[in-house]
């Protein structure tokens, strides 16, 4: 059993062993703010097989393979109503990152930021589903890692004092249930995230890829959040 489904399997007894606990939960409106704990799985075009040229043309990039991470998540929102809110959802996990061409291995940090709308359908006086959609920042920073050399590439040393950051942008998509103790609430989410990653920093001079990094994110968040009403 993996990380994740480690965090969803606990996270999910909690939540059920605290609904036969709680009393009838109070309409959403307000701001809320909450913080907790993350898992994430990065895939696509981070195979830490490719090489990729920075702005000068004369510095190369090898991006790592990242495994599932965990870390820590937080949220702030505004509700209006019981069915609609307004939010931010934040996720930072740390990684070990594979450089299949070498052979070689570094820590790396895979973060995201969504903003959006969040939709409710209440199922009970103390639960809910829920939905998210929005528009995300993204960022993996390769903790001490590059590489230098010709465009032609035979000869490349690894910088061990150098970090290399790819971001960009993307959307993100998730459901979960949150389980709802008068002002405080309880999250399991699930979101998936589509981005493309075109800026690159750390190699001496920062610049961007011509088609970027296509990138799908996996998280899973246990978030326990205050609502402020």
């Amino acid at each position: 059993m993996n990380t994740m489904t480690r965090l969803a399997v606990v996270a999910g007894l909690a939540l059920m062993l605290a609904w036969g606990v709680v009393g009838t939960a109070q309409a959403r409106d307000g701001f809320y703010l909450g913080a907790g704990l993350a898992s994430q799985s990065a895939s696509g075009d981070l195979d830490g097989e490719g090489y990729y040229i920075n702005a000068d043309g004369t510095k190369l990039a090898l991006v790592g393979e990242i495994g599932s991470g965990t870390g820590l998540a937080w949220r702030i929102g505004y509700g209006f109503g019981e069915n609609f809110a307004i939010e931010a959802l934040s996720t930072t996990t740390s990684h070990t990152a594979n450089h299949d061409i070498h052979d070689e291995s570094s820590n790396a940090t895979l973060s995201a930021l969504l903003l959006g709308v969040r939709l409710n359908l209440p199922v009970s006086d103390n639960m809910e589903l829920f939905g998210r959609i929005g528009y995300g920042g993204y960022a993996v920073v390769y903790d001490s890692y590059g590489l230098t050399g010709g465009v032609s590439g035979s000869t490349f040393v690894v910088l061990s004092d150098t970090d290399v950051t790819f971001s960009g942008s993307g959307t993100g998509i998730g459901v979960g249930a949150e389980l709802m103790l008068d002002q405080v609430g309880v999250e399991l989410g699930f979101t998936s995230h589509q981005a493309t990653l075109k800026n690159i920093s750390g190699l001496g001079s920062d610049g961007s890829l011509d088609e970027g990094l296509s990138v799908n994110i996996t998280a899973i968040d246990v978030i326990v959040s205050y609502y402020f009403r």
